[in-house]
């Protein structure tokens, strides 16, 4: 919020737009894609292959998920648990600095416009089930989904879809689709 204010001080809170180098449209059976948003698309794909692969078979992903289970048998077996916190955080900041540099040429760029995507994304990876890397990844292929048929035949009313799926979710799923049971340290 400080910052948002502060950019709403110097930029006065108007939108900005910002070219994509990939321009044009590519037609596959008979669907419309824009390049740019393929692009993005294939660019995260890549990354989320990457990192789910870095986390399931690397001696810093199976520290990470280790202390994540359980902290202090994961400092027992040797984890310098301060160093792999620093490295969680420098990832996740890399990671969200990635994804704003891929999305903001599909949007207009203005001081408020990542309360909505932060929204998402916690409603993502709540729906998935805290802790649940297969969870999120299918959470976000859903609520995407829903808002792209919503949008095809509901028009502006199709946030609403998402948040229906979401209720009927957690109904019927409390901890979210792939939701993993954790004791809490």
């Amino acid at each position: 919020m400080v910052l948002e204010g502060i950019l709403s001080f110097i930029f006065q809170g108007d939108d900005v737009t910002i070219g994509s180098f990939f321009k044009g449209t590519i037609t596959l059976g008979g669907v419309i894609l824009s390049v740019e948003r393929l692009m993005v698309v294939i660019l995260c794909g890549l990354i989320l292959l990457l990192l789910y692969w870095w986390i399931r078979k690397t001696k810093q992903g199976i520290a990470i998920r280790a202390l994540a289970e359980n902290p202090r048998v994961a400092s027992l077996q040797g984890v310098n648990i301060r160093l792999v916190r620093f490295l969680v955080m420098g990832i996740a900041s890399c990671l969200a600095a990635f994804a704003g540099a891929v999305i903001t040429p599909l949007f207009y760029i203005n001081p408020y416009m990542g309360g909505s995507i932060v929204f998402k994304a916690l409603l993502i990876v709540a729906v998935g089930g805290m802790g649940s890397i297969e969870g999120s990844i299918l959470a976000g292929l859903l609520i995407g989904f829903m808002e792209s048929v919503g949008i095809t035949y509901l028009g502006p009313i199709a946030e609403v879809t998402s948040f229906l799926m979401v209720i009927i979710i957690f109904l019927f799923r409390p901890k979210g689709l792939m939701g993993v049971e954790y004791e809490f340290h």
